[in-house]
């Protein structure tokens, strides 16, 4: 059980700064609302399509172990939060950004099927977990982490999002 709660709150913490963070993130940039809510909706429906590959890799290719593929999406996911980090330090150009971010929120919802495969394969090897507990554990992190990053986001800078990013990725990986 303490290991799907680690995971449930780890990753979590990641959505919680990929989704509630990116209309403030992209917004001190001078993107509208409206191209934000594109570059979300886009980004959804594209994780909609990864889920998909993802799931369907697991279920047919005995080579791609869940927690495998989990970290290289991890893996993924630090790399584009380094590079949204770096990008807004160098002032590349707002377009740039805002497709790193698209991608970083498409990584995101693309790790949810790995995320709660643990707590049937588990079960299935006579540990159950209780996936309630562990998806509550989930929303608790996430409250905590909102908290927190709007916080620091007010009190040092936007840039402390990717920081978080990059940070939440490290120990999801």
């Amino acid at each position: 059980n303490g290991k799907v709660w680690i995971l449930m709150g780890s990753y979590f913490s990641l959505n919680c700064v990929a989704l509630s963070y990116v209309a403030l993130y992209l917004g001190r940039f001078g993107l509208q609302d409206y191209t934000i809510g594109i570059i979300v909706s886009v980004s959804a429906i594209l994780g909609f399509i990864l889920q998909a590959i993802v799931g369907h890799i697991i279920d047919t290719n005995p080579k791609w172990y869940w927690r495998n593929l989990l970290m290289v999406l991890a893996l993924l996911e630090l790399i584009i939060s380094v590079l949204i980090f770096i990008c807004h330090q160098i002032n590349v150009p707002v377009p740039a950004i805002a497709v790193l971010y698209g991608i970083f929120i498409l990584i995101t919802w693309g790790m949810l099927p790995l995320v709660n495969t643990p707590s049937f394969y588990y079960t299935a090897h006579g540990r159950p977990v209780n996936f309630g507990v562990a998806r509550g554990i989930g929303s608790l992190v996430f409250a905590a982490v909102s908290y927190m990053v709007g916080f620091f986001s007010e009190e040092i800078g936007i840039e402390f999002i990717p920081i978080c990013a990059v940070f939440f990725s490290v120990i999801l990986d």
